[in-house]
């Protein structure tokens, strides 16, 4: 049965974190006398990456007291400054030039993608042209319907009806 002390200086578990953790929180002997995680998860499973990463977002407010702290950071504080918060230097400097511009909308996170102009002119048109053929395509089905209708009540009472003038008498 190894101690707790002997398993830190082998792993070194401590070295793997910013903060420091306490070893006995993270492992327990089971009755084998073997060391198992306490959560059930191995560190593998902690560490996992999610499958869809996210994008990272700052408020403005979080913007600004980085940017006042680098300000006023000594020499070599602003990479300390940089690890401490997971920043590129590139993202600061993206913020600081929109804070000299006064681009204080340019401090709150904006909307990815293509631009919206607002609805489309023709958008409407094509709908208001839609709409108006289903209503034409369901007053001709009634015509049609209708006569279908006087076609059938002719033939039953033996009244002929006009013949109807085909396209080629037309011409």
């Amino acid at each position: 049965m190894e101690s707790y002390s002997n398993i830190l200086s082998l792993g070194n578990i401590s070295s793997m974190h910013k903060k420091p953790i306490n070893a006995e929180k993270l492992v327990s002997e089971d009755s084998q006398g073997s060391l198992v995680p306490v959560s059930g998860r191995t560190r593998a499973q902690e560490a996992e990456v999610s499958e869809r990463p996210t994008r990272r977002r700052y408020p403005a407010e979080y913007k600004l007291r980085i940017l006042n702290e680098i300000d006023s950071a000594k020499p070599g504080g602003i990479g300390e400054i940089l690890r401490r918060e997971g920043l590129y230097s590139s993202t600061v400097a993206v913020w600081r030039r929109q804070r000299n511009n006064g681009e204080l909308a340019g401090l709150s996170p904006k909307k990815r993608g293509p631009k919206s102009s607002g609805p489309d002119p023709k958008d409407r048109q094509i709908k208001e042209l839609e709409r108006e053929n289903r209503k034409l395509q369901r007053q001709l089905s009634r015509a049609h319907l209708l006569l279908d209708i006087q076609k059938k009540n002719s033939e039953i009472t033996g009244i002929p009806l006009l013949e109807e003038p085909t396209e080629e008498e037309n011409l």
